[in-house]
């Protein structure tokens, strides 16, 4: 390779000096070509021009060529370096000046000597030398060495001429090595370099020696003299040698000489490895090392809580960290001066740590219990989260915390922690075992242990009532959330005899069978007996294993965990050690596996423990607390928190999607378990945080759909509205839950209601499970929610049977009572009834009446299911019978109910009914006209408008009906009319002229009713008065309709103008019959109240009592008398028409 020039090395060197900080990657790599460069010149290392055929001669031409090659490259490299260490020093001498630094040269001299030892630009050279040393060859250069020190044999005697030529390269590397430790006084401010030779006081190597020393080989540095010289040879030892070599006999006594630097360094090492590998450390275990273990525990106790440390020369602490700071160095001296083991260390400092949390946490079970006035209990997730967020004194635990995590090397895994916790764990295990032994042989042998023992004092071999302390799973649990130890290095070391996927699928499995065997009346008593036995059985079972779960370590260290305020390690944790494929979904990434996994893992966990559940009611009440309490806690607390700051509860200000990211899986859980009946309050609270957090937009009732995203949606459909089957019959919760639901848009609040009832009710669940589905647990719907709808079908149907109208309000009361919680299971029963009885329709309608907002709209829902003519995706039925004349019995009577239904409860939501029917119509279908015709003249108040018995009208009430609305109703049915739900009427109304739903509607049934005469439907051929009396329907209804619409009477009362909304919907006459298809006379008869309007507004105004109106409203223009207007109705008639 060509050797650099100085400018190239002092550009690379330049941009090495220009980085901020530590030079980069790129710029050290650059660096390092040119000094591999400079070797290549003054070396060739790298080529082979030294072959074994080359004459002496030529050997030595050569060697004065290296020679000179070697003093070039060596010059480079030596001036570039110096260049780059006076532009340093600069640098360097800069900041220490502005600084106020020691101005001491010793002092300066050895600080710049340990900071140029780990600059990257002096260790690249440092490297580039050793690498080219052992790329040479030495062994001859090590045969030379030994034959001088041996023998006593020059070097030039024993190596022959290719000997010479193989030693050429390796002696230029030397001059290199020894250019590049010459002193230079390039420790000056003189960048130039000018006079800088002259003096000599600061002159330093331009590398450092203790750098070569510790990277090269010895027989390099033999070579290159760096080898420290050794300590004289006193005359004590000179005469020791003297007289072994007098045992030895001849000369070699009188030849004692001083040890060669070689012989010192091997004799050190050899020193050395003998103290690393073979020499008794610990041989004072009883001596000075008791004390030093006395002084630590003593520190760990006592010294950090009361500031050990300081009080040292006077000093006090400054803050947490220099006292921490003060703590690890204290315990390094007393590793030190007492020569401690330090994994012995590690283990006092967690049984420190495990001490100081056990009081933290006993000091709040202890307030607790006094302000509760009870005895001792188990720690759950509030005492020991609300310990932990409030401590008095944090300094201590963050001070042990900061020993361990030194101790143990700074590890992220922890296995030094993870090994000595293991060790902890599988102590308590066998000790427990061999006393549950000793006990099981004592009563194997038939000695009475409880009657001398008994009274407690044979201890010793009695079974112990806990295995594991909870202070060990706190600590565990504490030091995984800092990031000490990682939990899934603890599962070898936790002995679990706690299936828990096999016992939560034989719980499925039992609790399934007891399901279907509810409602089922037993008349043999005998059965009855074994009912109760396994009763009994049951509750032993239970309690068995409420004892393993409180000592099964996995459960323990989980509930400790979730307590740190996490919930994915946790969970994580707990699928790791009790399902078996959670492994192969982490070897193969798959996520959905994985969270699979954690999801039966903790559903399984919350259904067999009620503990476990309560942990995670309260770890969702504590992530909410801030947002539920708004501007509640706004000062700062009294006490500090040693928990994560990652695990903090939620800001006031978090998003609702975000927020529900983050519950999803817990409150999933919760529902799938039950446990959620539990903790009535939480569920209150968290209907009130979605309720505040749903906002309105101005002027509207409900959000925009774009709001509600699928996590939200997620946490209403699993958890919000199926947990209401889990709790109590009470108003309460459906009023709260309600308050959230109505602001939800009508096809939102059906879809989560058709979660909340799929795949079935009541036992219909059970029976669509399969047994592979039983075995496996995968049930698709809790367990929990099944038995609630099962008890309230029971309930209700015990009430149905007693019903009449004598007791409808007592009856009525405990019947809304039953639907208060399951309004599914209620209504759905009721329908069915109705469909066969109609007489129920008006006592179920005054029923009704004690049921809530919630209960009605699920109502709408279930009618809206049930004219749909299937039970949730089955086989549509028919609406008609055999013939198609007649409606069946079940929509007859259903379209009743809802004319009555939506006329007693006018608030109730009507679009997706009606909505439904549109889609009927589109498709062609008549069945569900009476649905229309019965919401319009029960609900709507127009059944006077009817044409059921205009064949039998007197010419009093056919005169009658040329009249207005109140003309035509009080001669319709001989002057008895019904009373009127106004509201219910001008609600129906409203909601038909939104979103011009009257108007499609109108346009549907005029198609429908042609298509009735010209269209063929299905296969076979229609009796002619099958197609008349569907003519004949949507006549009736479309009449009916347009009436309804086009009524104007009520335009005082409410405000509104019903003919300009009419108008605004209604196309014009010209597309009513080009666009939409509609024969002349329709398109006149449904454009005739617009018509007439346009002509006579000016007398409309005056029989108001208003103003005459000169003008026109705006709104008329398209239906008024005008050329336009008679151009486009030429097109309604042929040519022919128009010229008689």
């Amino acid at each position: 390779m060509p050797l650099p020039t100085l400018q190239e090395c002092q550009s690379a060197l330049s941009n090495c000096l220009a980085d901020d900080s530590s030079p980069s990657d790129e710029s050290i790599q650059t660096w390092r070509q040119l000094i591999q460069r400079c070797l290549s010149h003054g070396t060739s290392y790298d080529d082979n021009l030294l072959s074994s055929s080359s004459s002496p001669d030529d050997a030595g031409n050569n060697a004065e060529v290296f020679t000179s090659r070697s003093k070039e490259a060596g010059g480079v490299l030596s001036d570039s370096i110096e260049w780059y260490l006076r532009q340093w020093w600069s640098q360097q001498h800069q900041n220490n000046t502005s600084d106020g630094g020691d101005n001491n040269d010793n002092h300066v001299s050895a600080k710049v000597q340990k900071q140029l030892k780990d600059d990257p630009v002096i260790c690249a050279v440092v490297e580039s030398l050793w690498l080219v040393g052992c790329l040479l060859d030495t062994e001859e250069v090590s045969t030379t060495a030994q034959v001088k020190k041996g023998e006593g044999v020059s070097a030039d005697a024993t190596n022959s001429d290719g000997d010479k030529t193989s030693k050429v390269p390796y002696q230029c590397l030397v001059n290199i090595i020894k250019d590049l430790t010459s002193s230079r006084n390039w420790m000056t401010d003189n960048k130039d370099g000018d006079d800088a030779m002259e003096t000599d006081e600061n002159s330093q190597p331009l590398i450092p020696i203790a750098s070569l020393q510790t990277t090269l080989e010895l027989s390099l540095l033999q070579a290159a003299n760096l080898l420290p010289n050794p300590p004289p040879i006193t005359a004590k030892a000179k005469a020791m040698k003297a007289r072994a070599g007098g045992k030895a006999g001849g000369a070699a006594a009188a030849a004692v000489a001083d040890d060669t630097p070689v012989d010192f360094v091997h004799k050190k090492l050899k020193k050395m490895n003998t103290d690393m590998y073979y020499r008794q450390h610990k041989f004072n275990l009883l001596a000075e090392e008791s004390e030093g273990y006395a002084k630590l525990l003593s520190f760990f106790v006592v010294g950090i809580s009361e500031g050990g440390t300081a009080g040292k020369d006077g000093e006090e602490d400054d803050g947490e960290d220099s006292s921490s700071k003060e703590a690890r160095k204290y315990v390094r001296e007393l590793i030190g001066a007492f020569d401690l083991d330090p994994n012995r260390v590690l283990d006092l400092a967690l049984d420190a740590l495990e001490w100081e949390l056990n009081e933290i946490v006993l000091s709040q079970q202890a307030k607790k219990s006094s302000s509760k006035g009870g005895a001792n209990e188990e720690l759950g997730f509030d005492t020991i989260n609300k310990a932990m967020s409030n401590v008095q004194n944090p300094k201590v635990v963050n001070t042990l915390l900061e020993i361990i995590r030194e101790l143990d090397g700074n590890s992220s895994s922890g296995r030094a922690i993870a090994h000595l916790l293991g060790f902890k764990y599988r102590s308590y295990h066998n000790r427990a075992a061999k006393m549950a032994a000793v006990a099981a042989e004592k009563g194997k042998d038939g000695k009475d242990t409880t009657d001398k023992a008994g009274s407690g004092n044979d201890k010793s071999t009695s079974a112990p009532a806990r295995i594991y302390p909870q202070s060990l799973f706190i600590s565990t649990a504490f030091l995984s959330a800092h990031g000490l130890v990682d939990p899934h290095n603890l599962l070898p070391h936790l002995n679990s005899t706690l299936n828990l996927i096999d016992t939560y699928k034989t719980h499925t499995t039992t609790t399934i069978n007891r399901l279907k065997k509810l409602g089922v009346v037993s008349l043999n008593s005998s059965k009855a007996d074994k009912k109760d036995a396994k009763d009994d059985t049951a509750d032993s079972e239970s309690a068995d294993r409420d004892a393993a779960f409180r000592n099964d370590p996995i459960i323990g260290v989980f509930r400790a965990y979730l307590a740190m305020g996490d919930w994915d390690r946790p969970v994580a944790f707990l699928a790791h050690a009790t399902v078996p494929e959670f492994d192969s979904a982490v070897k193969d990434s798959d996520g959905d596996k994985m969270l699979s996994a954690m999801e039966l893992a903790a559903l399984a966990a919350c259904s067999l423990s009620e503990s476990v559940g309560a942990d995670v009611c309260a770890w969702v009440a504590t992530m909410i607390k801030n947002v539920h309490n708004e501007g509640g806690n706004n000062g700062k607390p009294s006490r500090a928190s040693i928990l994560p700051l990652l695990n903090s509860p939620f800001p006031t200000e978090t998003p609702l999607s975000e927020m529900s990211s983050v519950l999803r899986g817990p409150l999933s859980t919760l529902a799938a378990s039950g446990v959620i009946r539990l903790a009535q309050p939480l569920y209150i609270k968290l209907c009130q945080i979605y309720n505040k957090k749903l906002t309105l937009a101005e002027n509207k009732v409900e959000v925009d759909i774009e709001c509600i995203d699928d996590n939200i949606m997620s946490v209403l459909s699993t958890f919000m509205v199926p947990s209401l089957s889990l709790f109590p019959s009470d108003t309460l919760l459906p009023k709260e839950l309600w308050s959230l639901l109505k602001k939800l848009p009508y096809t939102l609040r059906y879809n989560l209601y058709s979660a909340w009832r799929k795949p079935g009710l009541e036992k219909g669940t059970l029976r669509s499970m399969l047994p592979k589905d039983i075995k496996s647990g995968k049930i698709p719907k809790p367990l929990g929610i099944i038995e609630s709808e099962i008890e309230t079908g029971i309930a209700a149907r015990y009430v149905l049977k007693r019903i009449s109208k004598e007791n409808i309000k007592d009856m009525g009361r405990q019947l809304s009572k039953t639907s208060h919680n399951n309004p599914l299971v209620v209504f759905t029963d009721i329908l069915a009834k109705i469909e066969s009885y109609d007489n129920l329709i008006l006592m179920m309608v005054d029923t009704f009446q004690f049921a809530t907002e919630l209960s009605l709209d699920v109502m709408g829902y279930c009618l809206l299911l049930s004219l749909g003519g299937s039970d949730g995706g089955g086989q549509r039925r028919s609406g008609t019978k055999m013939g198609g004349l007649n409606t069946e019995q079940w929509l007859a009577s259903l379209e009743t109910f809802t004319g009555a239904f939506y006329k007693k409860f006018p608030d109730v939501e009507l679009r997706g009914i009606l909505i439904y029917l549109t889609a009927r119509f589109r498709d062609g279908e008549s069945s569900e006209l009476g649905v229309l015709r019965s919401l319009i003249k029960t609900a709507g108040g127009y059944g006077f408008v009817d044409y059921d018995s205009t064949a039998s009208l007197s010419e009093l009430q056919l005169d009658g009906r040329c009249g207005s609305r109140l003309l035509k109703r009080e001669t319709s049915s001989f002057g008895v009319v019904d009373n009127i739900n106004r509201k219910a009427s001008q609600h129906l109304r409203a909601v038909l002229q939104g979103g011009d739903l009257g108007v499609m509607m109108i346009l549907l049934l005029s198609q429908m009713r042609l298509k009735s005469l010209y269209t063929k439907v299905g296969s076979g051929t229609e009796h002619v008065k099958v197609i008349g009396n569907t003519y004949d329907d949507c006549e009736a209804v479309l009449c009916l309709l347009l009436e309804f619409l086009s009524d104007s009477s009520d335009d005082q009362v409410t405000g509104s103008s019903t003919k300009e909304k009419f108008a605004a919907s209604m196309p014009s006459l010209e597309d009513l019959h080009t666009k939409y298809g509609l024969d002349t006379a329709v398109a006149w008869m449904l454009c005739r109240p617009l018509i007439r309007k346009s002509m006579f507004f000016k007398d409309d105004n005056k029989l108001a009592g208003n103003a005459s109106q000169k003008v026109m409203p705006a709104f008329l223009e398209r239906f008024a008398a005008s050329p336009d207007m008679t151009k486009s109705c030429e097109k309604l008639l042929p040519q022919g028409a128009w010229k008689n």
